[in-house]
């Protein structure tokens, strides 16, 4: 009895947030953090597309990245109506990391590969989806992406 008031409460929480228009508690504003003598990088906030000023889907994603390994790991959550869906982890390569940018590519799927470039100056992070076409950055973007506050586009 106990658990089944829990869990309609949590359900009944998350469905609040997902049909929330600004800001929830539940994701997080965008924060970009380095400390290039160390090598390493986070990034977490949620994506949205370029073209629109919504994220879709309601997610929030997390990015941290070594230098020396040239390696990242992003973990993203996704919220839906019906609750949280798995949380989804992804190793990614560092292809580049100068004083002001990072450039990180990775097959996230059997077809397509993510690019993301993140500005360390102007503390923004760009990124895209494209077909895989044997590579792990992709030469056409299909969908381009930024990273933003909660549900602010």
């Amino acid at each position: 009895m106990i658990i089944g008031a829990i869990g309609l409460c949590l359900v009944s929480f998350l469905v609040g947030v997902v049909s929330a228009p600004k800001t929830s508690p539940s994701l997080p504003t965008f924060w970009l953090d380095h400390d290039q003598g160390a090598g390493l990088l986070f990034v977490k906030g949620t994506w949205a597309l370029e073209t629109k000023d919504d994220a879709w889907p309601t997610q929030t994603t997390t990015l941290q990245c070594e230098r020396n390994l040239r390696k990242c790991q992003e973990v993203t959550v996704v919220l839906t109506r019906i609750g949280l869906m798995p949380v989804v982890i992804n190793s990614l390569t560092v292809k580049s990391w100068t004083d002001t940018f990072v450039e990180v590519c990775g097959s996230t799927a059997i077809a397509t590969s993510e690019r993301y470039l993140v500005d360390m100056v102007a503390k923004t992070v760009t990124g895209g989806v494209g077909p895989r076409n044997g590579e792990d950055c992709p030469l056409t973007i299909q969908k381009r992406m930024k990273m933003v506050d909660g549900f602010r586009g």
